[in-house]
Formats: structure tokens, sequence, C-alpha cells
């Protein structure tokens, strides 16, 4: 006879209002014949009471059963067995093949299987999204790749396929977007940047257009009043190379022909002084502490931003404002280490992009923070920063840093002064020249200061700042 399906589930576990003891796994009091897990019930009670024996406590009958029952009617409730460090470390590691729920309970949807024996790594340290094994784990279902389709998860946990066919080009309006009854389309836009991203393929080339005139704040809901607390740092955008570029501007078609027509090199026109660009605005992301009161205080302020896979993501703006939401109001809080707009390990582009202001305080700054990885920074064509202030910052501490601005006047593919459009001026190299745009005091670049010794960039920094 074949093994059959269990005809009777367990509803309720053994004793569940009975009276019962707690069943320790060691150190139980054997001479009054007290169970564990370790050794069960000892041998006294299996010896005559007149032989000095004792009898087995029926609570611990209780006990053990209820346990017994409550693990088995975990499993047939559907519950799946999750990541235990614990359990792990004195049980020699888990086993090759096991699958096991990450320990994360934000992510309840994230599975992972096991690859090797003896394997003590949490896989909630992993990303969700690589399709490699990491760590002897691999995430389960498995994410594969087989004639140009790919199984992956995206950021919200469902499990989609990407085909070549699929579309890459998100839209996003502030003004008329949902991110509730959006489909991410030209004529149904989703309201949020963050949005407009977890529904694109975890890895590969996405275009998330912003509406042209509209303003978006960079936050997990797009609205100011969702500044993250406590929470995670920035979100992050795994392996993707997004482009972040504008729509619904006939001044900026307009002028993207003309550059067409006439260099050969359309990018020029996210230059242009009369487009109506998009605004990314910047939110703060705080940390607070209990003190001794248990009053909840302030204790670190950040800029809310964008994170990705250490040195295999990119993202390029073409044509955008930033501004930065209360710039002056976290001051005088902490900054900690935990990054700002842009976190290290990326290869960014700024082409035709305005800065309206930025941190004016040490400790604060836009891109960096956290662990110093291989970055590059391509300020290309034209941009401008608006914020003239003397103390004004960029830049956090920086290591493995190429920082490379245009060269005003050697890239100009023809004379603008007779075209019919204005170029914004182009002032990158005279802000990110000053000493003062990083974070730390610097030493002239030929012998630089040794938290600067690998930082490269294709201008002089001013000593004066």
């Amino acid at each position: 006879m074949s093994i059959q399906r269990p005809g009777k589930l367990f509803s309720s576990k053994w004793a569940e209002y009975g009276d019962r003891f707690n069943i320790e796994d060691t150190g139980a009091d054997h001479r009054n014949g007290r169970a564990d897990i370790e050794k069960g019930f000892p041998k006294q009670t299996m010896i005559s009471a007149l032989k000095g024996g004792v009898p087995p406590w029926g609570q611990d009958h209780n006990g053990i059963l209820y346990q017994i029952t409550e693990a088995i009617q975990w499993m047939q409730a559907g519950g799946l067995p999750s990541f235990n460090q614990d359990f792990c470390n004195k049980n020699n590691g888990y086993s090759k093949g096991t699958i096991v729920q990450g320990d994360d309970p934000n992510r309840p949807w994230v599975l992972w299987q096991c690859l090797e024996n003896n394997n003590r790594f949490n896989p909630n340290q992993n990303k969700v999204n690589i399709i490699n094994p990491q760590n002897g784990w691999i995430r389960y279902p498995v994410i594969s790749e087989r004639e140009g389709n790919t199984l992956y998860y995206n950021d919200d946990g469902k499990m989609l396929i990407a085909s070549p066919t699929v579309i890459t080009n998100v839209y996003v309006s502030s003004s008329i977007g949902n991110d509730e009854t959006g489909n991410g389309s030209y004529k149904k836009p989703f309201f949020s940047i963050v949005k407009a991203i977890s529904v694109t393929p975890p890895s590969g080339g996405v275009t998330i257009y912003l509406k042209a005139g509209d303003s978006f704040y960079l936050s997990p809901n797009g609205k100011i009043d969702s500044v993250i607390k406590d929470g995670p740092t920035n979100y992050y955008v795994s392996n993707r190379f997004i482009d972040f570029r504008a729509y619904d501007d006939p001044e900026l078609d307009k002028a993207s022909r003309y550059m067409d027509e006439t260099t050969g090199d359309w990018q020029w026109a996210v230059c242009v002084t009369n487009i109506n660009r998009p605004k990314i605005i910047l939110l703060w992301n705080v940390k607070t502490t209990v003190n001794e009161n248990g009053q909840r205080v302030l204790n670190g302020a950040f800029i809310y931003g964008l994170a990705g896979t250490d040195t295999a993501y990119k993202l390029n703006f073409f044509g955008m404002v930033f501004d930065i939401d209360d710039v002056d109001g976290y001051s005088n809080v902490p900054s900690g280490t935990w990054g700002g707009f842009i976190a290290p390990g990326t290869n960014i582009l700024f082409q035709g992009c305005i800065f309206n202001n930025l941190p004016n305080v040490k400790g604060k700054w836009i891109a960096g923070g956290g662990q110093p990885v291989d970055a590059v920074y391509l300020f290309k064509y034209r941009n401008l920063f608006l914020d003239n202030r003397k103390g004004v910052r960029f830049f956090s501490t920086p290591s493995k840093w190429n920082i490379s601005a245009s060269e005003p006047g050697n890239e100009q593919p023809f004379p603008f002064k007779n075209s019919p459009y204005r170029i914004i001026k182009d002032n990158v190299m005279t802000c990110l020249g000053r000493n003062s745009v990083f974070n730390d005091t610097i030493e002239i670049i030929n012998n630089p200061a040794p938290s600067y010794k690998n930082l490269t960039t294709n201008f002089q920094i001013d000593m004066d700042g």
C-alpha cells in the first residue's frame, strides 16, 4: 500500500488547552522523572516505583506532543521552514537540496535552495535577483535564462517572464499617474519613480519617462509624506541600466529633431534652455533612537536615493532638474555613514541637468557614503549648478572614484550661436573643482590626502575651496 494523504488535519494542537510543561532541549530534572528533548524520559521513569523509580509526568507527555503537533500543523497549513541561525549552527549547517524561507519579515515570499552541505551562511544576506549562486544558496524557484527569455522576480516578489518582446519603457506622471490603476503606459502612467522601476526586469536596459514639468518626490510611494524613518537606506535597483528621460514636451521634441538633422546628435536637445524639464525632488531619510526617558529622538539624516549591485548598475539622467526638499532642515543632525541619493558602486551620467541646490554642511552630500567601491561619475555636454554657496557638498569621502566633466567648447558639434537654440551654461568643473564640494579636506590632486588617493578627475581641484 502506497503512502496516503492524511484524512484528518491537526486543526488543534495536542493538549492545546490542557496541562503541559514546556519541554527544554536539555537540563531537565531527570532524578524527579522530568523529560527533555536530548534524553527524552530518563531511566528512572522506566523502573518500578517499588524499586526506586519515579513515574513520568503527564505534563511532559502533553508538552512534547504539543510541540510535535504544533510543527505538523504548521506544515499542514502550508508553512515553510525559515532560516534559523541557532538551528543551523547546532546541526552543522543546512544540507544540499533543502529549501528555506528567508528570515527577512519584510520579504516572506523569498525562498532559497541550498546547494552544498554544511552551509551556515544566512541566505537573507544575498541579493534576491541574482541568477548565479550566492554563498551556497540560489533563489527558489531558480532564476534562469533560456533562448532569450528570463524567469525573474520583480521587486514586489512576483515571478515574471521577460522575453525579447517585453516593453521596458515605463511612463510616470505625478499629475495624472496612479500606482494602483496605472500600467506604466503612455496613456496610463504610474505616479512614482519607485513603482516604475519595480515592475521592470532586475537587469538590462530600462527607460523611465518622466512627464515634462511634473515634480517627482523620490520616496517609496512618490509622496513627500513618506520620508523613511528607521527604514531602508535607499531603493535597490539591482543590475538595471536605467535611462531617465522627459516626455510630452513639444519644445524638446522639436529641439531633438533639429539637433538630429543638423548635428547628428539629438542628445544636445536636453541641454537647451527653453525645454520643460521634469523635476526630481530628493527627500531626507532619518534615523531615530530611543533615549533613557523612552522618547524617540532624531540622531541621523541623509538623502534617500538609489542603489544597486556594486559596479553592475548604471543610471543616466537626461534633461532633469534636481532639488532637495528642505535642504537645510537637517543641517545640525549627524549624517552617519549610510549614503546619499547616489550610492557608491555605480556608473552614472548627468547630461543637460540642472541642480537647484546642494547640502551646505559637512556630513551631508548627494553622492557616496557607505563602503568605498569603484564608481564613475560623468557630467556630459552641459550641466548647471545654480547653488553658488561656497560650502555646498556633492561627494562624500571617495575611494576609487573617477569623476569626469566635459570641457566646455571642446565638444560642440557646431556653432550654437547660429542655431535657434540657446544652450545652458556649464559650470561643472568650476563647482566640482572647489575643495568644499567634497565632504572632507583635500590636498592638491597630484599629491592627495590618503582618503583621496584613488580619486581621479579630468580637472584640477581648487585648494582654496
